[in-house]
């Protein structure tokens, strides 16, 4: 389970998730210490840009003391490390790059997609179905986007200073602009498929 800082550092919900009998890798405040046998270290304040650091201790000292893993990284390009708390010892705390996967798909719903905070629904069996519909009307965008991408029917990426390429629009948006212009204007049915970007791959 991923979890942001917002509600990651929270021993509570560390507890919650590991009396289920689950791994969370959890992204934890700058202040959050790890108690070593060498003391207690400040996790986000032992690496500086372009390092990564882990120890095995005690996290939520005053709140918890709860077993963990601690990870610190600082990838080259980013303003400011990773802070990473876990019980899966197998996790090297790069998995935490999913956690975007999510932020962007709760983008997409909501202010840059669907408009979900607009459907003004309160009832929670009412929301759970309008939730199925947009997560399958969002599954299909991605795909279209993917088969958009594939079909060379996208916009280039961009080179950055650093180096990197980015998307021009999310795959999210280069599927509706590909049904818009292509599925519905010619009557074309896709179906369902994802297929590997060719700029990226």
């Amino acid at each position: 389970m991923l979890a942001d800082r917002g509600i990651g550092t929270s021993p509570d919900l560390c507890q919650a998730v590991a009396n289920l009998g689950w791994y969370y890798l959890f992204r934890v405040t700058s202040m959050t210490k790890v108690c070593t046998d060498e003391g207690d270290l400040s996790i986000a304040h032992m690496v500086q840009a372009g390092e990564q650091w882990s120890a095995a201790g005690l996290v939520f000292k005053q709140r918890g003391r709860l077993p963990a893993t601690a990870h610190a990284i600082w990838s080259a390009g980013y303003d400011q490390p990773w802070a990473l708390v876990t019980n899966d010892t197998t996790l090297t705390g790069f998995e935490y790059a999913n956690r975007n996967w999510q932020e962007q798909s709760f983008r997409d719903l909501k202010s840059g997609g669907w408009q979900w905070a607009d459907s003004r629904i309160t009832h929670p069996d009412h929301m759970g179905r309008l939730l199925v519909l947009l997560v399958v009307a969002y599954a299909w965008s991605l795909a279209l986007g993917s088969v958009a991408a594939a079909q060379g029917r996208t916009q280039p990426m961009q080179r950055h200073e650093d180096g990197c390429k980015r998307r021009h629009w999310s795959l999210f948006k280069e599927g509706i602009q590909f049904f818009f212009e292509f599925v519905l204007r010619h009557n074309h049915f896709i179906n369902l498929q994802f297929l590997p970007d060719p700029r990226v791959t």
